[in-house]
């Protein structure tokens, strides 16, 4: 079994590389690490690098937008698309099991999201490291670019949910924009207006109850816990809640272990 996720993996990951769109989002994605890193304080008429926190919460700002987009971009078509081509039904034939299958492409498809990720904001902790190397910021960094990552396999295998629940790919392309705005923006919004509509009604238990219902909300605080955010305003609150970044980690895990058996239990009733 191992030996054919492997390979699978292994294909998804060559496929990928040669789409010049994933190159062109990991450039792009670097650059614009690398200039809130360099030039996030301009806003505030600062010049400089910001401290560690305040960077850590624009990267954050950008993460939680671009990354389950390249994510949900990059397995959108992961099935629908070989169904379409008529090359799903081919890879059926061989001695694959499904299981097999969902599993090769997830791992070759998170490799791709891993690097893109690593070289972004690896760029961004080589430019904020560059006269003030210590171990808390490699830590720190390291935290972020790991909870990005597993932000991402979230949004991957969601992708591959939507790609085996559809049979054309502009349906699959169209409900992964919709999965895409509303867990990284409407949700948000819903929950603030919550809050300021029914100021006192929502406890400190209820509010993270309703943050893990959100792998975005997730990766904020693992990265808040992670860090001092005092005087940031809300950010601050977030970061002081009694959660451990095991549990919040687990949560993110419950995430994409729970969306993979879906997947797996939605391609054994598919018809191909």
């Amino acid at each position: 079994m191992y030996t054919k996720v492997w390979i699978v993996a292994a294909k998804e990951w060559r496929d990928g590389w040669r789409n010049r769109w994933v190159i062109g989002a990991t450039l792009i994605f670097a650059v614009m690490a690398l200039g809130i890193t360099w030039f996030g304080g301009v806003v505030n008429g600062q010049s400089g690098v910001l401290p560690l926190a305040a960077t850590i919460a624009s990267l954050s700002s950008l993460t939680v937008l671009v990354v389950p987009l390249i994510a949900l971009l990059l397995g959108y078509d992961a099935f629908v698309g070989e169904q379409e081509q008529g090359t799903l039904l081919l890879l059926l034939t061989y001695p694959l099991k499904k299981i097999d299958l969902i599993l090769g492409k997830f791992l070759g498809q998170l490799a791709i999201l891993f690097v893109a990720t690593l070289i972004g904001f690896g760029s961004a902790a080589v430019a904020f490291s560059w006269n003030n190397v210590s171990w808390s910021v490699i830590q720190t960094f390291l935290v972020f670019i790991i909870s990005a990552t597993l932000l991402g396999a979230v949004f991957l295998t969601l992708a591959h949910g939507l790609s085996l629940w559809v049979s054309e790919k502009a349906q699959a392309a169209g409900l992964a924009l919709l999965v895409w705005f509303s867990l990284t923006l409407l949700y948000d919004l819903a929950l603030l207006a919550l809050l300021v509509g029914r100021e006192g009604w929502l406890n400190e238990s209820m509010l993270t109850g309703l943050l893990m219902f959100n792998p975005t909300d997730l990766f904020r605080l693992i990265n808040l816990v992670s860090i001092d955010a005092q005087g940031m305003g809300v950010l601050a609150s977030l970061g002081k809640m009694n959660i451990s970044l095991p549990a919040l980690y687990a949560c993110l895990m419950v995430w994409i272990v729970a969306s993979l058996a879906l997947s797996l239990l939605r391609f054994h009733r598919k018809k191909v």
